[in-house]
């Protein structure tokens, strides 16, 4: 069995809201091992966010521990890079500037930098646009460029709440088949946060379904399906896909239907 690259040991974590506390997870035990890639998967609200804030070290639990390779997080974790929704790219700096960033702040030499700057530029086909910014980019563009900079010093744990989610579908197919380029042999390990049961079953080695609040682990499932995936052709209508998928969604249904309910009231 594979060592773990992160771990939830009976994690509980409540937030204050309007002078009342709002539980948000409730002994979460959860492990994610060296080199896979883990989807979680729930209704809004759940706390898959609140368990990557916790991985990241942004957050502490109040009761439980997290761990990253076996050691308590108890501070920033800089040994994960943490991409979100929002690209986060600085609008004042160029595509090559907002790249050589983090390898600024770990003072990594100029020629060095250089090197693999223009390595991973080249790689998610952005040869051409070093010198835009962010404003003259399209939203594909913009996505790519932030993935980089999120992979430019080379952490051995992506953290990824729903990056793709504001993008449309055709560009969200080559953004997700991007990242299985990226990521497959690379032995990083990735958790990956999402609303969608077909990109879940797409990129993923394993999803995990969170209940409602408080949330909780409610199914771990394998994705038996062989790699590598052509993720376009990968559809729900039949044979393992929809079967996954089905089992996803029935684990899912009745969290998602309360959480509608709440929201029209």
């Amino acid at each position: 069995m594979s060592e773990l690259n992160l771990e939830w040991r009976a994690v509980d974590k409540s937030f204050t809201k309007d002078d009342a506390e709002v539980e948000v997870l409730r002994n979460v035990n959860l492990g994610v091992k060296e080199g896979e890639f883990v989807s979680l998967l729930g209704p809004s609200g759940c706390g898959k966010s609140t368990l990557l804030n916790l991985a990241a070290g942004l957050l502490s639990p109040e009761g439980g521990s997290v761990y990253y390779r076996g050691n308590p997080i108890t501070a920033i974790n800089t040994q994960v890079a943490y991409l979100t929704q929002k690209d986060t790219l600085l609008p004042w700096r160029t595509v090559w500037d907002n790249t050589e960033l983090p390898l600024q702040i770990q003072r990594v030499p100029k020629a060095e930098r250089a090197a693999r700057i223009r390595e991973q530029i080249d790689r998610v086909g952005l040869t051409g646009f070093e010198k835009h910014y962010p404003r003259e980019l399209s939203g594909g563009m913009r996505k790519r460029a932030a993935l980089i900079r999120t992979l430019i010093y080379d952490p051995t744990t992506l953290l990824m709440d729903e990056p793709f989610g504001a993008l449309d579908a055709q560009l969200k197919a080559v953004m997700q088949q991007e990242l299985l380029r990226i990521w497959s042999g690379s032995g990083k390990t990735v958790v990956f946060v999402t609303h969608d049961l077909r990109e879940a079953i797409a990129l993923s080695d394993r999803v995990i379904v969170i209940s409602g609040r408080p949330g909780t682990v409610k199914l771990e499932m394998d994705v038996p399906i062989p790699r590598p995936r052509n993720v376009v052709e990968l559809g729900l209508e039949s044979g393992e896909p929809q079967r996954l998928a089905h089992e996803l969604w029935e684990a899912l249904r009745a969290d998602v239907e309360v959480v509608e309910r709440k929201a029209l009231r």
